[in-house]
């Protein structure tokens, strides 16, 4: 699809509908990361803007997987709710990367 000329949002908008995809795993496969290298993506940007500064954070895949499908289908929300700590640095890690 890059081939063709399309962003990454274009591409996380065809994955969302053609997969059904929720948006936070549309944008991950738009970059064309596995949940383990997104996780190091994350992990590795919140040590360099300062809110790890110990380089500990515990982004793993599974938890990222369990972010990405909140709230899931059902009725109820299911999953791991995503927190602002995890949101914000996700959002900006995936808008830098795109340029």
């Amino acid at each position: 699809m890059r081939g063709l000329g399309l962003g990454h949002r274009e591409i996380a908008a065809e994955f969302g509908r053609r997969c059904r995809l929720r948006p936070r795993a549309a944008w991950r496969e738009a970059h064309g990361w596995s949940l383990r290298e997104a996780a190091a993506q994350i992990n590795a940007y919140t040590g360099t803007v300062g809110l790890d500064p110990g380089g500990i954070s515990s982004m793993t895949a599974p938890h990222l997987c369990e972010h990405e499908n909140w709230p899931g289908p059902g009725p109820r929300p299911s999953g791991r709710r995503p927190s602002p700590y995890f949101a914000g640095p996700a959002r900006l890690r995936l808008r830098l990367h795109r340029r």
